[in-house]
């Protein structure tokens, strides 16, 4: 009598009540989305898919790709099976072996270690004041150089020269000079 009690209050009580709305609520939102027109467009789309990849799977083009990869398979683990492979991989091994001694070799660190008194040695100098001053000084001259070759005196120079090269007195100079070169390079014997 006690168990049939505790049962009935259990079934009758509020929580159990909204228990069990909720799962006929949960079972109707999923009747409803399992006869939906999107559900129903989504099961046959994977349907479809799946003809598809049956297809695909079953096709000769399919079948033979899948013999290439086999074929390739077999070739690749005969080729690291053979002797011309072992006796490559025991060489790079052999080399690497000979590579390890020499990088733990004295004269090895010895080369490393002066390599990076060296760098050091550099950082200090591109640091010094006195290179940093030398650059200084090598800039400013750029640029007033830069200043100078831009200048509308030195343009104007240039000007000059050129008018001075296209003109008859000039080409005369040249010739001459030319032809006493030539005759003096004749009289040397230079080619």
């Amino acid at each position: 009598q006690f168990i049939g009690d505790s049962l009935s209050a259990f079934y009758n009580s509020k929580e159990w009540k909204e228990n069990m709305a909720k799962i006929q609520e949960n079972a109707v939102a999923m009747q409803k989305k399992f006869e939906s027109k999107e559900w129903k467009e989504n099961m046959a789309k994977i349907q479809e898919n799946a003809v598809a990849m049956q297809k695909k799977f079953e096709s000769k083009e399919w079948k033979d790709n899948m013999a290439k990869i086999q074929e390739n398979a077999e070739v690749m683990a005969k080729k690291f099976e053979s002797k011309e492979w072992k006796d490559n991989m025991a060489k790079i091994q052999e080399n690497a072996e000979v590579m390890a001694k020499k990088f733990e070799s004295k004269e090895w660190k010895d080369k490393m270690a002066k390599i990076q008194e060296n760098a050091e040695v550099m950082a200090k100098k591109f640091e010094s004041k006195e290179w940093k001053d030398n650059m200084a000084k090598i800039q400013q001259n750029a640029l007033e150089t830069q200043k100078k070759y831009n200048s509308p005196e030195w343009k104007q120079k240039m000007e000059e020269l050129k008018k001075f090269q296209e003109s008859s007195e000039y080409k005369e100079l040249k010739n001459k000079f030319d032809k006493d070169l030539e005759s003096l390079k004749k009289q040397k014997g230079i080619k």
